[in-house]
This record gives C-alpha cells, sequence and structure tokens, in this order.
C-alpha cells in the first residue's frame, strides 16, 4: 500500500457533522491537506504545500496529471470563498475554510493552504471525539455525497450503525429545501450507498424512519469489508 493510501483524515467530530457545501474537487483539495496533519500537533504554521503532481497522483483515477495543476488551482480559488454555515450547535455563522491562499506555476506548481484559525481547532490537536478515515477508502469516490456519507458512518465505525432525522441530513450536505423524500434518495442517497459498496470498503444497508406517511429518519446499518483500513 503506498503511503497516500495510508495516510489519515482526522477531524473532529463537530467538523464531520458541521453543515458546508463543496465541490468535488474542493472537497478533495480539503482532504488532501488534511492528511498531511498531524492531527495531534499545531497548525503548521507556513500552511500546507499541495504539490499538482501529488494532487494527481493521490487521486489517479480521477485526475489527469496534465490537467492537474489548473484543477488544483481552481479549487483553491473556490474553496476561499467557501464557508462552514455551521459548526456547533444551533447557531449559524458563516466561518472560512481557509485565511489565505497561495499559489505557485511552473513545471511543478503547487499551492498553498492555510486553515482559518477557526477550522483549525477541528483539525489539528485533537485529543478525544474524532473521525479518521484513510485515503485508501476516500480517493476514489467520485461523489461529494459519498465522501460526507463515509465520514458520517466512520463517525460511528465502532457500532456499524448511524441514526439521524432527515432534516439533520440534508442540513449538512446543503441540499435545497426542494428536494424531497424522493429526490433525496434517488439523487442522493442510492448513489452514495452503491459507490461506498464499490469504491469506498463497505457494505451499507439503510432503512427510513415514517411518522404516518411521511419519512422523518434514516437508520444506516454498516461494515467493512476490507479490515486493513479499519486499523487506526
Amino acid at each position: 500500500m503506498s503511503s497516500i493510501a495510508q495516510r489519515k483524515v482526522t477531524k473532529s467530530n463537530h467538523l464531520v457533522e458541521a453543515s458546508y457545501k463543496l465541490s468535488l474537487n474542493e472537497q478533495r483539495l480539503v482532504i488532501a491537506a488534511i492528511s498531511k496533519l498531524d492531527s495531534r500537533k499545531p497548525m503548521p504554521k507556513n500552511g500546507i504545500k499541495i504539490t499538482a503532481i501529488e494532487f494527481a497522483e493521490t487521486y489517479k483515477d480521477a485526475i489527469d496529471p496534465k490537467y492537474a495543476y489548473e484543477a488544483l488551482r481552481s479549487a483553491i480559488r473556490d474553496l476561499y470563498e467557501r464557508s462552514i454555515t455551521k459548526i456547533e450547535g444551533k447557531r449559524r455563522r458563516d466561518t472560512r475554510w481557509l485565511s489565505e491562499k497561495e499559489e505557485y506555476e511552473s513545471h511543478d506548481g503547487y499551492v498553498t493552504v492555510h486553515f482559518s484559525d477557526r477550522v483549525a481547532p477541528y483539525l489539528v490537536q485533537l485529543n478525544e471525539q474524532f473521525t479518521s478515515i484513510t485515503m485508501k477508502q476516500v480517493s476514489g469516490l467520485r461523489s461529494v455525497y459519498s465522501i460526507r456519507l463515509l465520514e458520517m458512518l466512520m463517525r460511528f465505525r465502532s457500532t456499524g450503525f448511524l441514526r439521524i432525522s432527515l432534516d439533520d441530513f440534508k442540513d449538512r450536505l446543503v441540499i435545497s429545501e426542494k428536494y424531497k423524500w424522493h429526490d433525496v434518495k434517488k439523487r442522493v442517497i442510492e448513489p452514495a450507498i452503491v459507490e461506498l459498496k464499490t469504491r469506498g470498503q463497505l457494505e451499507i444497508d439503510f432503512v427510513p424512519k415514517k411518522k404516518g406517511r411521511a419519512v422523518i429518519g434514516l437508520e444506516f446499518h454498516f461494515r467493512q469489508t476490507d479490515q486493513t483500513s479499519m486499523d487506526f
């Protein structure tokens, strides 16, 4: 297994359960940067450098090396404008992912990720209440919904069971209020489960929980199919 595949992506459980929306390449950039952190140590003062070559190698089944820098540059420019709308509790407050960004274009172009001071406590110096996934689990995923669902499930990997209200599920993924249950099931949950079974080393079953005829919650039962990715 390569060193990249072995890297851990560790977040505070508050961030796992936060409300935000990123594009696929923005999510990939965040994950690649977090995988280079030591969650027990302080945030690096000089930021986290991600080269185009490294970005392409990390997501080798999805990103063409010829266009890796373009994808990387676009991702950090867009991520710089993104916010988390809720991290803890019911209060909604925009929290920027990044405090600044750097780009360097050459034969080996790179960007430098600087997580904001408000986000940093959810990524580093974590002693408890955190969730880890491996790059092996996540690097092959091609849907932001699959990535977010993977993190939510791994939050409860010790039990293999997640129960969540439908409203909270939609809130975390910032799914449009226009999405009815049928849309959430067909466009979000079912495709994510198929991909996680194929690429994420998980077997998953879910049961919608109803109040009368209305779906109000979800129960996910899951198990790891590749135990090597569970050695944390």
